[in-house]
């Protein structure tokens, strides 16, 4: 197998976000964000990434965007923004 490397992870999944605004990578750097895997804890930045890869159709993205508005996490809580995603 191959060693976990957070650090590279996140580098690389910055690097096609930088490159082609990969939805997928929005999605993992929103979730490594919102744990503090690879990086500080921080929900803003979660919510940044997330709506970037809702906004380009990601279903998981828009889920987690949904419960971001419903929990009222970095965003004051809005249940009718957190049905629309």
């Amino acid at each position: 197998g191959v060693d976990i490397d957070e650090a590279r992870a996140l580098q690389l999944f910055r690097e096609a976000v930088a490159k082609t605004n990969h939805a997928q990578s929005h999605y993992e750097i929103g979730a490594m964000a919102y744990v503090g895997q690879g990086m500080d804890e921080d929900e803003a930045v979660a919510f940044e990434h997330w709506a970037k890869a809702a906004a380009q159709g990601h279903p998981a993205a828009a889920f987690m965007l949904g419960d971001v508005y419903l929990e009222g996490l970095a965003v004051p809580k809005d249940a009718d923004r957190a049905l629309r995603w």
